[in-house]
């Protein structure tokens, strides 16, 4: 049985935090999350980000990955360049990444706005 994207986001969640009678489990939320995010689910794709971000289970902290799948995220979704540049800052490297990391949100956020309107 294939499982929709949304059903895979949402067991992702279940082992990631755990709860409803079901123990957290890194691995499995990882698997969930990692098929969603095969098939293009922003919301999986910032989970993926998250546990590289932080390490969870046997899955070891990789910013420069957590960095992909956050902007791949974002891509995806309207957020303002506040919103991307809390949610990247932390995985830059120096001061000069944020500064430059922000920048390119912010332009790439003023970009978009004049297409849409």
């Amino acid at each position: 049985m294939k499982l929709s994207l949304n059903w895979q986001v949402g067991l992702g969640q279940l082992y990631y935090q755990g709860g409803r009678g079901v123990a957290v489990d890194y691995e499995l939320a990882f698997h969930y999350f990692s098929l969603a995010a095969a098939g293009g689910n922003s919301n999986a794709e910032a989970y993926l980000g998250r546990i590289y971000a932080d390490g969870a289970g046997s899955i070891e902290k990789n910013y420069d990955t957590a960095f992909k799948w956050l902007s791949r995220s974002a891509e995806q979704v309207s957020m303002t360049p506040w919103h991307l540049f809390s949610m990247n800052a932390k995985l830059c490297k120096s001061l000069e990444e944020v500064r430059a990391w922000r920048t390119e949100s912010r332009l790439s956020f003023e970009n978009r706005q004049r297409l849409w309107g």
